[in-house]
């Protein structure tokens, strides 16, 4: 069975964010907030200054209430020096969660089976009492567990081989 081998680093690291909306100001109110223009400051009566804050209070109740930021690292190794870093370079100025951590483990590779780097993550080691880890199956990993996921017959064909032919290896040496 031929599968395709992915030339990745070990160091590499997939990032991802999420954010919530940024919504910008209103031009007019940018001017009038720097006073870069002339005009604006001989202009700024008290009249003038009530109507800017009255624009400022509009503009800031639009504002969402909070933000968030959902960072997905995937790594190679520890994880203790990264979430040293994240937490001191966000310092007192927001909350930081670690919700979510799944480890990186190194799978049994079988002498002449091909193997491959991916840059996804399984839960292969939450299942701790099943000896050696091995991840192999039909399918493409790009649409595995998404609302897309599908596999085709041949493949599931192909499977059955797959699986006697790994279980003779295994079981025969």
């Amino acid at each position: 069975m031929a599968q395709r081998t992915a030339e990745v680093s070990e160091a590499e690291i997939a990032v991802h964010w999420q954010e919530e909306d940024y919504i910008r100001p209103p031009k007019t109110f940018i001017a009038q907030a720097n006073l870069k223009d002339a005009a604006t400051k001989a202009g700024l009566t008290p009249e003038k200054l009530k109507s800017v804050t009255d624009t400022l209070n509009a503009e800031l109740s639009k504002l969402p209430d909070h933000a968030k930021a959902h960072l997905l690292y995937r790594l190679v190794g520890p994880t203790e020096e990264l979430r040293r870093q994240i937490v001191e370079t966000v310092g007192g100025l927001a909350q930081v969660d670690f919700y979510l951590e799944i480890p990186f483990v190194r799978l049994r590779a079988v002498d002449g089976w091909p193997t491959m780097v991916a840059a996804f993550t399984t839960d292969i080691p939450a299942l701790t009492n099943w000896g050696e880890p091995m991840l192999v199956g039909p399918g493409s990993i790009h649409v595995a567990h998404t609302d897309g996921e599908y596999v085709e017959k041949k493949q599931l064909s192909d499977a059955v081989e797959l699986y006697y032919g790994l279980t003779k290896k295994l079981m025969l040496g």
